[in-house]
């Protein structure tokens, strides 16, 4: 009796160098991937890098473009003259300074101050964390018999310079003084303010990076209720 031995073969079955070709492909398609996502991920951290310092440069802006657009022109009663200041500064980094009066104030109750102000702009140092800070300082009561200090407030930080430059109508002056001017008000104020870019590893650049925007004054003249209001909360 003679006894025959089948043996099945299984057709679906994948042989050992089929295996390795996937893998090696599955290698290949994962690097592809790798390599798109580092792309992205390195990609967003220089946008957020770049924006960075425009974020923090926005609302500054903000403050000086709200000031200048309500100038008042350097006459009358709480009105004094303009000064735009031009100071060179260290390594070339101008630290300048802006003093002038402004009507977009609003007093609050009982608050011995007209809608006019002073306001100044300046670099000063935070001992606190040893770092340039952009003030702005204001003063409510113009009229007080004795000189006041301004209250301050720090609007920016990391400052590295303040350039200020003023337009005449024909050129960009480096300073202005409203009593040499005829008791003007400079057409526009063009203002750069200068960072330290923290984000600078590589010493490509000198780790400054700057940003600049130009306002338009457009003077307001003083009321005579402004004037009036004034009086009598002296």
């Amino acid at each position: 009796m003679t006894v025959t031995l089948k043996t099945t073969r299984f057709a679906g079955g994948f042989t050992l160098l089929e295996l390795i070709v996937a893998i090696a492909l599955m290698d290949v398609i994962a690097v592809a991937l790798y390599s798109s996502m580092y792309a992205g991920f390195k990609a967003k951290r220089a946008s957020q890098s770049a924006l960075r310092p425009f974020q923090s440069v926005a609302p500054t802006f903000e403050f000086i473009r709200q000031d200048l657009a309500s100038a008042v022109q350097p006459d009358g009663i709480l009105a004094g003259v303009f000064t735009g200041e031009d100071d060179p500064g260290i390594e070339d980094r101008d630290t300048d300074t802006l003093s002038f009066c402004t009507a977009g104030y609003l007093p609050v109750d009982d608050e011995i101050s007209s809608n006019i102000v002073r306001i100044g702009y300046e670099l000063d140092t935070d001992s606190r964390r040893d770092e340039i800070v952009l003030k702005r300082m204001i003063t409510r009561n113009l009229l007080s018999p004795t000189e006041t200090d301004p209250d301050e407030e720090i609007i920016c930080r990391n400052i590295a310079g303040l350039d200020a430059a003023y337009y005449d109508g024909t050129d960009w002056l480096e300073r202005w003084d409203s009593s040499e001017q005829s008791g003007q008000l400079p057409r526009g104020v063009k203002i750069t303010l200068t960072f330290f870019d923290e984000d600078n590893t590589d010493g490509i650049d000198d780790g400054l990076r700057s940003f600049t925007r130009i306002f338009r004054l457009m003077s307001t003249p003083q009321s005579n209720e402004n004037q009036g209001d004034s009086h009598s909360g002296e």
